[in-house]
């Protein structure tokens, strides 16, 4: 019959035998994700080229003071409406689809072109002026999308009481 064993033997590590497991650790976590490490390692690069990553480690070397002021300025109320509106323009625009939002920015960036490069005209538009120009086909497009706008507009008016 065997004897009983009275002494158990554990394996003593030291710190070298540790940083020796953690850097092998380490190693095969970085074989296993090569190109997202090679991605994330450009992304890094990128930033500090910009200025981008020097300025995030000051922000979050002084957060508890940059938050402090950031919410002392949110706080003021000219300040605290801009954001409630800001986060009411996000809710409004996440509503819409990124297509009808496509759209939409072409049109009004097409729309603000137009109103900065327009000229007054020489004489003061007449009736008879306004109809020739709705035979433009891009005054009748505008027009339509303007009447769009309005139908909109009015179905969600009436849909909320107003009639």
């Amino acid at each position: 019959m065997a004897k009983p064993t009275n002494v158990i033997a554990r394996t003593v590590t030291t710190p070298e035998d540790e940083r020796a497991t953690a850097l092998e650790a380490l190693l095969e976590g970085a074989t296993d994700n090569s190109l997202a490490l090679l991605e994330a390692l450009a992304l890094l690069q990128s930033l500090h080229q910009r200025g981008i990553l020097e300025a995030l480690a000051a922000f979050f070397q002084k957060g508890d003071d940059v938050l402090g002021i950031a919410m002392d300025t949110l706080a003021q109320p000219d300040y605290s409406n801009g954001a409630k509106n800001a986060l009411l323009l996000a809710q409004t625009l996440s509503a819409l689809d990124e297509e009808t939002l496509a759209a939409s920015q072409r049109m009004v960036a097409n729309g603000v072109r137009g109103f900065a490069h327009a000229q007054p005209p020489a004489k003061p538009f007449g009736v008879f002026d306004l109809l020739r120009a709705l035979k433009d086909p891009d005054v009748s497009a505008g027009l339509a999308a303007t009447l769009g706008l309005l139908k909109g507009i009015g179905a969600a008016k009436r849909q909320q009481g107003g009639k």
